[in-house]
């Protein structure tokens, strides 16, 4: 084999190992943008579960309360019951809303809103358990939460 059939099968060769190289990299870049796209839909996925258990895990502390209105300071205990169970569950809300688009954190804020008024009515006297019951489990029986929850957009 003569120099110049070495030279040219060398650059064949070489070129050769560019184009895989290349192809690899749109590959292993196409495979990073699926993973962050599936680990995105993922965290998504775990805040607002994370907020819809939370909401039926207050819902069922709310079953244990057998007051219908509260009065303070007959009710501290009550009171301070309910109270620690709803901001263990607003620990969740910052990161529910985070995950959602615009316009699903728009119908996420009008359930928590509603809800949040009715936490409010309670702890003044002008609510009562069973409506707070009532906003909490219009949260976990929401179709948006339903179909944010199965979406992977």
């Amino acid at each position: 084999m003569d120099k110049e059939t070495l030279e040219i099968w060398m650059l064949a060769g070489t070129l050769g190992s560019a184009i895989g190289a290349i192809i690899a990299a749109f590959v292993a870049l196409f495979s990073v943008r699926q993973w962050k796209k599936e680990r995105k839909f993922e965290t998504r996925r775990d805040a607002l579960n994370a907020w819809v258990k939370g909401a039926v895990v207050f819902r069922g502390r709310l079953k244990f309360v057998y007051s219908t209105n509260l009065v303070w300071p007959r009710d501290k205990e009550t009171i301070e019951y309910i109270s620690t169970h709803y901001w263990d569950w607003v620990s969740d809300w910052p990161y529910a809303k985070a995950s959602a688009s615009v316009e699903q954190r728009k119908e996420l804020e009008k359930l928590w809103n509603t809800t949040y008024y009715a936490y409010n009515n309670l702890m003044s006297g002008t609510g009562n358990v069973e409506d707070l019951g009532l906003t909490v489990e219009a949260i976990y029986n929401s179709t948006l939460l339903n179909e944010l929850l199965e979406s992977k957009s």
